[in-house]
C-alpha cells in the first residue's frame, strides 16, 4: 500500500473527536470485533490475532448488518471491518456505526487499498485503512499506539 493510501483520521496523541475519548483499560486486553465475509480469513484472524497480540476477540461476523446490531450491544475497543463485502461493505458499516453514535476505533481492511478507498474510509468515519497483505505489521503499529499492546511474535513472513 502506498504511503498516501494509508490514513489515520485521529492520531493516537490527538485528543479531539469521539474516537480519541476511548481510553484503554489498564492491564486489560483490547476487545476486538472482526467483520469479514470470507469465512477462511475470519477464522484465521480469530485464531491468530490473540496469539500474536494481547487482544480478545469479543465477537465476529460475516455480515455487516448483523455486526452493526452486535456492536450496539457488545462493547469493543476496535473493529476490523473488510471493505469488500456483498450488500453492506465496510464503509457503509462504518458510516452507520458513527450515525448511531458508536465510537470504537474502526479500521477498514482491504486487499487492494487505494487513494479513493482511503478517502472513502476517512469520509465514512474510519480511523484508518490497512492492507490485508500487511495486516500483522499495520495492526501492530495501531495496537501499540492506541492500547500499548506489543508483540514480538511473527506468524507471517
Amino acid at each position: 500500500m502506498s504511503p498516501e493510501a494509508h490514513i489515520e483520521k485521529i492520531p493516537a496523541s490527538d485528543s479531539s473527536g469521539p474516537a480519541s475519548e476511548i481510553t484503554p483499560r489498564p492491564k486489560m486486553r483490547p476487545r476486538l470485533m472482526i467483520v469479514d465475509d470470507n469465512d477462511a480469513f475470519l477464522a484465521a484472524m480469530e485464531l491468530l490475532l490473540p496469539r500474536i497480540f494481547p487482544v480478545e476477540i469479543a465477537t465476529s461476523s460475516t455480515d455487516g448488518r448483523h455486526a452493526l446490531t452486535a456492536l450496539e450491544s457488545t462493547p469493543v475497543d476496535l473493529v476490523l471491518v473488510d471493505y469488500k463485502m456483498p450488500g453492506f461493505n465496510g464503509l457503509a458499516f462504518t458510516k452507520r456505526a458513527r450515525e448511531r453514535q458508536l465510537w470504537p476505533r474502526i479500521l477498514v481492511v482491504s486487499f487492494n487499498p487505494t487513494e479513493e478507498l482511503a478517502k472513502g474510509a476517512l469520509e465514512s468515519g474510519a480511523d484508518g485503512l490497512i492492507s490485508k497483505a500487511d495486516i500483522q505489521e499495520e495492526l501492530k503499529s495501531y495496537l501499540a499506539r492506541w492500547y500499548g499492546c506489543h508483540s514480538t511474535v511473527t506468524v507471517w513472513p
